[in-house]
């Protein structure tokens, strides 16, 4: 504990100095017998102390050096480009899971209900998801705690509802390409009227010899349906309804997280703090000339940093009502709302097959970042996603934390924590359910960045998929920005009456000023400027 929290240890071969074994902790390095008294390890240290200096983390340096060089929408993109170039490429079934991993946060934590009753946000929980999403790359959330039990128990059945259609989807997928009819069963990838977006497209594709399939679907805003319209025949209206309604689940806890963090990056970096005034001097009720009723005396530190929180807390919740496309109309916007919204969700199919791979598995949807305010993703049966740790310079499987979870609680609870499947009994009626339903992985992208003034990095993530064995199905919702919406920093970022400095903005968020979303998205993608 000289320095902090030391994990994260990767033991070094002898022989070629790469990577080798990893543990959480020296002692777990000692007790396995791997490591040897002389061999080399690299280690990360979390919480360093104060005045403590450490050489050593050379990739936590790194990252703060190039965080303060993105000072425009050209130098995050050319940063996460190189972000996602240093991950490496090796990939195993085994997956990575430190202990010491960010705790999994309830759904309740993250509602509006859950601020404190002067309207600012919860300091602690804010804290938390900071934690989550800046030192770890994702936040993972339960469903299933917290909330009332007709709400969590209406947004897991969403969720197995929506885990039966994608199932449905790519087995009728998988028929209709063996008749040599899969072109029929829904349009291939094409783009959406009246977004006036390139990238809102919806339709059905697949790569690398079937090894990614994806379907893409998008809400119409007015009708709250579901394109492509063909999904109807295929899955029925029930089903549909129920993929828009878990579109809607996942979609609002992406909201909810976006909220907590702006509001607690506006906090951090005092941008609703007004300016200190002079209060009345020993010579005279006068301040420069000023009469008394003239003037307004400045309150306590502590009643100005909380008038200050609550300032930000409610301008964060109305920057993700008007920026935030969660699929429906904006009322308080004074424009044209597209039709189509800009926020898809993509349901995935990743096989190992498709060109060879010398190893268990390998990496079938490669290191990248999403121009998104967060991805939301429901945790899968068949884990997979893999997010890059930079401090430990390990790729790290949230779904292998979130099962962990459930097997405590229900070993906790005094059941058996090796099931895949839960009995749940409602009105008498008892249904089996996946485990994995109440569990959604959290990761932020290029948009949160920009929106907390890089306070959160995009994460860089990838998917990794067995050679031979189970497919992964996965079902993410890209929480993008509204096309048409404009960023303006005075309505969402800082007092209108504050002192605006730049250390309160940052060049980053600063270049963006006055763009439409669109066009910051645009700007975000490979090759623009």
């Amino acid at each position: 504990q000289l320095w902090g929290e030391v994990e994260n240890i990767r033991l070094k071969n002898d022989s070629s100095n790469g990577g080798g074994e990893a543990f959480d902790t020296i002692q777990d390095a000692v007790e396995s017998g791997q490591w040897k008294p002389g061999q080399n390890f690299d280690f990360v240290v979390r919480n360093v102390k104060a005045r403590v200096s450490m050489q050593s983390n050379v990739g936590a340096v790194n990252a703060a050096v190039a965080g303060n060089a993105i000072d425009s929408l050209a130098a995050l993109a050319a940063d996460v480009d190189r972000r996602c170039n240093a991950a490496p490429r090796e990939a195993s079934m085994k997956g990575y899971a430190p202990w010491k991993a960010p705790d999994i946060i309830p759904r309740s934590d993250l509602c509006l209900d859950a601020i404190n009753f002067d309207g600012s946000e919860n300091e602690m929980i804010g804290a938390e998801v900071m934690d989550a999403l800046r030192n770890h790359g994702y936040l993972i959330v339960d469903v299933n705690e917290g909330m009332g039990l007709g709400e969590s128990e209406q947004m897991e059945r969403s969720l197995v509802s929506m885990w039966r259609s994608t199932e449905k989807f790519f087995d009728a997928a998988a028929k209709a390409s063996e008749e040599g009819g899969e072109n029929e069963l829904v349009p291939s990838m094409q783009v959406a009227e009246g977004v006036g977006s390139r990238h809102a497209v919806f339709g059905y594709t697949s790569y690398d010899e079937g090894a990614m399939c994806f379907l893409e679907t998008r809400v119409l805003r007015e009708k709250q349906s579901i394109l492509p319209r063909e999904m109807e025949k295929v899955l029925g209206g029930d089903d549909l309804a129920g993929l828009l309604d878990s579109f809607h689940v996942l979609a609002d806890i992406g909201r909810d997280i976006v909220r907590v963090a702006v509001a607690t990056a506006s906090v951090e970096k005092d941008a609703f703090l007004a300016a200190d005034m002079v209060g009345p001097s020993d010579d005279g009720p006068s301040i420069s000339g000023l009469s008394l009723e003239d003037t307004v005396f400045s309150a306590s530190p502590q009643k100005r940093a909380s008038e200050a929180a609550i300032k930000a807390a409610s301008a964060a919740l109305r920057m993700v009502d008007e920026l935030v496309d969660d699929g429906r109309p904006c009322l308080d916007l004074p424009i044209e709302e597209s039709p189509v919204s800009m926020s898809p969700h993509r349901m995935c199919r990743y096989s190992g097959n498709g060109k060879s791979s010398e190893t268990d598995a390998k990496e079938v949807f490669g290191a990248h970042t999403d121009t998104s305010f967060v991805t939301m993703i429901p945790v899968a049966a068949v884990s997979g996603l893999e997010v890059f740790d930079e401090s430990a310079n390990a790729w790290v499987r949230p779904e292998i934390i979130a099962r962990r979870h459930f097997e405590e609680e229900r070993e906790s609870r005094g059941f058996d924590p090796n099931v895949d499947e839960v009995e749940v009994t409602i009105n008498d009626v008892t249904e089996k359910r996946p485990w994995h339903a109440r569990y959604a992985i959290a990761m932020p992208g290029e948009l949160l960045q920009v929106v907390t003034r890089g306070s959160v990095n995009a994460a860089v993530h990838r998917v990794v998929a067995a050679v031979e064995g189970q497919p992964r199905l996965s079902a993410p919702v890209l929480l993008r920005a509204r096309t048409k919406a404009t960023m303006d920093i005075k309505r969402y970022f800082v007092d209108e009456n504050a002192d605006v400095k730049e250390t309160k903005i940052g060049k980053l968020l600063r270049d963006c000023e006055g763009m439409t979303m669109y066009d910051i998205h645009d700007r975000l993608q490979p090759g623009r400027s």
